[in-house]
């Protein structure tokens, strides 16, 4: 690397092979990251920042995809409090600062009309809510599978489906808010 010449192809080489790295790192990502996935994008619905960007006619769509959640629902009335919410100003709950999106809704649940003194959103709280609790992966399942695995291969080989389900509940059910001594099985 005597002129300059050389050692600025050596950089220009380097900067080629950085940018290639970068590229396949990028594309690698967009394969395995759901980044086109219809029901993320209509999951935005739940976001109050979006709510001028999405229709009724998304949230329709997404309810579609979980029937449990539709079942049972007045739509007319969803629409009707999905347009009041529209329009609603929505800078007096939230105050300029961050909220998270539970508490909003529940906020958004708490409005009351002032003409009835009856809460003015009642069903699209409750469907927003639902959406947001939605289990964004398998994790509780495979941490199920993996305690499951864990107790068939290294302490219970000839161990029944029953004496492993015995095993698992207390494991499963210790999450809750209650002591280890008052929990009931």
């Amino acid at each position: 690397m005597q002129d300059y010449t050389e050692c600025d192809r050596y950089l220009l080489q380097f900067y080629k092979d950085v940018r290639n790295f970068y590229c396949k790192a990028v594309s690698s990502v967009y394969k395995k990251l759901p980044v086109f996935d219809e029901t993320l994008k209509l999951l935005t619905i739940t976001d109050y920042k979006n709510r001028d960007t999405h229709t009724f006619d998304g949230l329709v769509s997404l309810l579609e995809m979980f029937p449990c959640l539709k079942k049972e629902l007045d739509l007319v009335k969803l629409e009707e409090e999905f347009i009041s919410y529209q329009v609603l100003d929505i800078d007096a709950l939230v105050k300029g600062s961050k909220i998270r999106m539970d508490t909003f809704w529940h906020k958004i649940g708490q409005i009351k009309d002032p003409g009835t003194g009856r809460n003015t959103f009642v069903l699209l709280p409750t469907v927003m809510k639902q959406l947001l609790v939605l289990p964004h992966s398998n994790a509780d399942c495979e941490r199920a599978f993996s305690t499951t695995r864990k107790n068939r291969i290294e302490a219970h080989g000839e161990a029944t489906n029953a004496v492993l389900k015995g095993l698992l509940a207390p494991k499963v059910n210790m999450l809750s808010d209650c002591s280890c001594f008052e929990w009931k099985p």
